[in-house]
């Protein structure tokens, strides 16, 4: 099984949209780092806009529903 590419991982940030922003994490400069393990795992970095941002884990989830479906991730 393939891992992902960055290029892959970022193009799917581009549908974590900041609800009050209306723009994507990545369109906004919000993703800092991604890292791919050997393993499958993807690390994904993203500088909140509000430190104790109340969306904080709507954000994480996004992540996850977006990240976690390509091919090779675990």
């Amino acid at each position: 099984m393939a891992l992902p590419t960055e290029t892959q991982v970022t193009d799917s940030l581009r549908a974590v949209i900041d609800p009050e922003l209306r723009q994507s994490v990545v369109e906004l400069g919000m993703v800092r780092s991604i890292g791919i393990n050997d393993d499958g795992r993807v690390d994904v970095v993203i500088s909140l806009t509000t430190p104790g941002c109340p969306i904080r884990s709507q954000f994480e989830q996004a992540v996850v529903d977006n990240v976690g479906p390509l091919e090779g991730v675990t």
